[in-house]
């Protein structure tokens, strides 16, 4: 998750890189599953766009 922090005051735009600790979640489904502890993403929408 990115930091809510920066996405409240905007600072995220389209196409910016984002380096974030991978969240928790449950994957029983594949217990050799092991993610790795940080992710990097590019920013592809925001919250305000619906298209």
């Amino acid at each position: 998750m990115v930091d809510p922090k920066d996405e409240a005051d905007g600072s995220l735009s389209r196409g910016d890189v984002v380096y974030f600790k991978t969240p928790e979640f449950n994957h029983d489904f594949n217990p050799n599953l092991k993610p790795a502890e940080f992710n990097l993403a590019r920013v592809v929408g925001l919250p305000e766009e619906k298209d």
